[in-house]
C-alpha cells in the first residue's frame, strides 16, 4: 500500500510536468477550463511562448482571476500577438476597476493604436491620470474626449474636476456649467457650478 502511494506521487507530477499544448487544447476544446487551468498551472510549459500565452488567455478568460487574464494579455501583446480591440479595452477597464492605473494607461494607449480617436479611451485616460494626480495629463486626455463628444456631460464634468484640481477655477466653472446645461440632473455638475460660481 505504501509502495503504491509512492509510485502515484512520483508519476502524477511527471504526467502534469510533461503536459503539451495539444493536451491543453483538448481540455479547452471540451470546455474543461478549470481542469485545464489546474494542469496548466502545474505544468512546465513556457509562459513566454506565444502559443502557450494564447491558451492561457482562453483558460483565464473563462476561469479567472481577471488580473491573471489581464497579465497574460499584456504578455500576449509584448510577445507580438494581435489582440482584438475589445479585449484590450476590457483589460484597460479591468485594470482601472482594480485601481492598477499604470496598466490602465498602457492598455488605453494600445487601444488608441488599434482604433485612434475613440472618445471613451480619451476619457478613461483623463480620469486615470486624475487618480494618479497628474492633472495636466488628465486635462489633455479629457480635452480630447470633449473635442470628440462635446455633448457628453460626464466628460465635461471630468474635465472641470481636473481643472479645479489645478486651481484653474475659471475653466473648471466653464466646464461644470456646460456639463450642467447638457444634463441638469447631473449632481456633480450642479454642485461644481454652485461651489465655483463666486471663485472664478
Amino acid at each position: 500500500m505504501v509502495l503504491k502511494r509512492v509510485i502515484l506521487l512520483v508519476f502524477i507530477p511527471f504526467f502534469i510536468y510533461s503536459m503539451s499544448v495539444e493536451d491543453l487544447d483538448s481540455l479547452i476544446n471540451e470546455g474543461r477550463y478549470q481542469e485545464a487551468k489546474e494542469k496548466f498551472e502545474a505544468s512546465d510549459l513556457s509562459r513566454k511562448e506565444l502559443k502557450v500565452i494564447e491558451r492561457a488567455l482562453k483558460i483565464y478568460s473563462n476561469t479567472g482571476p481577471r488580473k491573471t487574464y489581464y497579465d497574460y494579455l499584456a504578455s500576449y501583446i509584448l510577445s507580438g500577438g494581435s489582440p482584438r480591440y475589445q479585449d484590450v479595452w476590457d483589460a484597460a477597464m479591468g485594470f482601472f476597476e482594480i485601481k492598477d492605473y499604470e496598466n490602465t494607461i498602457i492598455f488605453c494607449k494600445y487601444c488608441n493604436y488599434l482604433s485612434p480617436n475613440n472618445h471613451s479611451v480619451f476619457n478613461l485616460i483623463g480620469v486615470t491620470y486624475y487618480y494618479l494626480k497628474k492633472y495636466d495629463l488628465s486635462i489633455i486626455g479629457l480635452r480630447s474626449a470633449v473635442k470628440l463628444m462635446p455633448n457628453e456631460a460626464i466628460y465635461l464634468a471630468n474635465l472641470a474636476r481636473s481643472y479645479e484640481e489645478t486651481g484653474d477655477y475659471k475653466n473648471a466653472y466653464k466646464y461644470y456649467k456646460l456639463s450642467y446645461e447638457k444634463d441638469p440632473n447631473f449632481g456633480r455638475a450642479r454642485s461644481g457650478v454652485e461651489r465655483l460660481k463666486n471663485m472664478q
